[in-house]
Order: structure tokens, then sequence, then C-alpha cells
């Protein structure tokens, strides 16, 4: 995971050691513009991305954040609403076109 990523998302080194071993998730690239929403994300929805980012389930990101399984979900639709998006895929789509853009 470069370090770029991890300074616009606050991947913590946890996270960090999880993706290297988790991959890639295939390139795809993001509608024009939903890369400037991530800006609109809290410090929390960051978070969870970076986790999502990661191929985490919300149950495994409940138990790492020591919260409950509904509000995961309920910050991943916020994490949605925020990018426009429907699908986890995309939301990793918007952050990786992000992570490259800032490159």
């Amino acid at each position: 995971m470069s370090e770029q990523l991890s300074t616009s998302l606050t991947i913590s080194p946890v996270y960090a050691m999880r993706a290297s071993a988790a991959g890639g998730s295939g390139g795809q690239q993001s509608p024009a513009g939903t890369s400037m929403a991530l800006g609109h994300l809290s410090r929390r929805e960051r978070e969870i991305l970076s986790m999502l980012m990661m191929r985490w389930t919300d149950r495994e990101i409940a138990d790492e954040l020591c919260i409950s399984y509904r509000t995961v979900t309920t910050h991943v639709s916020n994490i949605f609403d925020k990018l426009g998006v429907n699908s986890r895929r995309e939301a990793v789509a918007v952050a990786m076109h992000a992570e490259d853009v800032a490159r």
C-alpha cells in the first residue's frame, strides 16, 4: 500500500498489513469528480473506507473498531451516499482513483 493512500485515508499499520495480504482491487476508474467527495468523509468514514479497500466484512470492521455491526452498516451507507456510489466495489474504485490522482 502506498504512502499517499496511507496519508489520505489515515490507514493504521494494522490495516496496512492486512492490505498487503489482500492485494489490489483491479484498477477500476471512478466517475468524473467523485474523488473530490473523499474530502467530505469523516475521519471514521475514511477509516472504514480503507478497511473496505482491504475487503474487510462489516462484521470484521465492527469487531476491529469495537463498534456495533449496525453502526458499521450506517457508516458504509453514508460513504456510498457521499461518494455517489451504490456498492463497495465502486467506493473502492473512487478511493483508488483518488490515490492515483494524488500521485
